[in-house]
This record gives structure tokens, sequence and C-alpha cells, in this order.
């Protein structure tokens, strides 16, 4: 019986942590969860095997009876200590399930307070603040995507602001929108909107039912994008050449966020998406490859 408890408790816990890692779990959560699991399953493996024994059982409970005072005996399948001389029940009404019935007692001596805790203090780890902060976010080689993000952002709200327009917030599936298509141009070493497979722009928000929400009216037109996309190309850990400013070079998560706005900026139908005006969410992402470069997306709803 122990063995089986121990194989089922250790089986569940490797479940629960691998289920915690498909939903994006961060490493100490996922690592603190196991114990939990383990000692949570096998308390109920034993506690159902002691419910179904003590149902079994009869004879005397070594209890007075509440009613008469005789010693009351157990009659098989009881889930509450029955007086049938009197009719009395062990326990208050209200609360005698969850106090006084065979569940409750055989719970109460299968759990121990070493395990609860132990459980206690993987919850409070777990919840507190050092532990619950995600992880930084994944690096494309040696940029961090959250430090470029974040630049990004700044340096393009602050031109927005500059011109009288509403901000951006940054949306997570306009990331994972974005960083999909970064991928896809690395991939095929290409720089577009029209990916290998045919899908474009269009194609890829709807496919993440991001349309009609995502339709952005331009001003005095009746023409709309059907969500914005910039992309771009470009190399990192190098001098980059510029017509329109001096040569810049890329070398930290800054200089990258600052040469892609720059690049945008001062090319007009990249700079137009960037600065239309019903636009209030945005995705960006990147990915360098192996001969150091860049390909970029940036998604606008």
């Amino acid at each position: 019986m122990r063995t089986r408890q121990v194989v089922f408790a250790v089986t569940a816990a490797i479940a629960g942590t691998i289920f915690t890692v498909v939903l994006g779990g961060y490493l100490p959560r996922y690592v603190l969860v196991a114990p939990i699991i383990y000692l949570i399953s096998r308390w109920g493996f034993a506690a159902v095997g002691r419910i179904k024994y003590y149902l079994r059982k009869t004879g005397q409970s070594g209890h007075s009876c509440g009613g008469c005072g005789q010693y009351v005996s157990r009659r098989r399948s009881d889930w509450i200590l029955t007086c049938y001389r009197c009719g009395w029940k062990e326990g208050l009404p209200l609360l005698r399930w969850a106090t006084s019935s065979v569940p409750a007692k055989q719970i109460r001596r299968t759990v121990s307070l070493r395990g609860l805790l132990l459980i206690s203090l993987c919850l409070l780890l777990i919840l507190s603040p050092s532990i619950a902060t995600p992880l930084p976010e994944a690096t494309s080689d040696d940029y961090n995507r959250t430090e470029v993000r974040q630049e990004f952002q700044h340096l393009l709200n602050e031109e927005r602001e500059r011109r009288g327009l509403q901000t951006l917030d940054r949306r997570t599936e306009l990331q994972k929108m974005g960083q999909s298509h970064a991928e896809n141009m690395a991939t095929f070493e290409y720089m577009g909107h029209v990916q290998p497979d045919g899908d474009n722009i269009e194609d890829r928000y709807r496919e993440r039912g991001l349309l009609p929400e995502c339709r952005l009216p331009l001003e005095n037109s009746n023409r709309y994008y059907p969500g914005a996309e910039n992309a771009y190309q470009g190399y990192v850990d190098a001098e980059i050449e510029r017509d329109y400013a001096p040569d810049f070079y890329v070398g930290i998560s800054e200089d990258l966020a600052q040469v892609m706005f720059d690049s945008w900026m001062n090319s007009r139908p990249h700079r137009k998406a960037m600065l239309v005006s019903s636009a209030d969410e945005m995705g960006l992402g990147f990915k360098t490859t192996e001969a150091d470069k860049i390909y970029a997306a940036l998604e606008l709803c």
C-alpha cells in the first residue's frame, strides 16, 4: 500500500510540474509546486484507504452516547457515529460532516503537522515578491527583449505625445505576433510583410482574432490599416551607416531600440504607420541571427 501511495504521489507531482511549465510557470514556482502536489496526493491516497476501512469496521467506538450515556457501537457503513438506542449523533448539527464524519476524522489522522508546515512554507515562497516576480523575458542573443521593448515604447510614446497623439500600451498578443513574424523573416532570410506561405498582414491579424478590432482608420480618409505593421532588417554589434544621421554603433539594448526607431521615423510609410492617431496598442518582436543580422516587426492596433 505504501509503495502504491509513493508511486501515485510522485507521478502526480511530475505531471503537475510539467503542466505548470507548459502554462508558462517560472523555475522557482514549478520547483515548489512539486512537493505540494506530492504531499497532497500522498495524503489523499492514504485517506481514501482509511475511510474505506473504517466504513467496513464495526464494534464499540470508545465514546459514550451524548443522549443515553451508553457506549456507542458503530455499524457498518455509518458515516457518522450514531446511537441507535436514542437516535443521538456525534457532533454539532451544522458542523457534523466537517468535524465528526468518518472522512473528516480520517483526513485529520492522515495529514501531518510537519507536512502542513512544509506546504505553508512552499506557498509562502511562491507568493513572495522575490519568487512571484517574473524572470527576465527571453533574450534574442545578447539583447533583452523586455529592455528593447521598453526603450522603443518610450521613444515612440515620447514622439506621439510631442505631436498630441495618444500613447501606446504594449499588448501581449501583438508582441507574440511581431515575434513570430520576426522569427519567420530570420528563418527564411527576407524582409517584408508577405510570408513565404503567402500570409500577409491582414491574414496574421485575422488568424489571431484581432480583426475588426485592430483596423486603424486614417484621418481625413475612408481608408484604414487592417492592423499596421512595420518590418526592419539590420545588423547588431556593428557600425550602421545612415544617410539621415551620423553613423551609429548598435551595441546594447537601448542602441537597438534607437536604431529601429530612427530607421522607421525616417521612412515616410513607416512613420505614418507609427503615428496613426487611432492606434493605442503595440507589440514589438525581433530576432538576431548568428551572423549578427536582426529582423524586427512592429505591430499596431
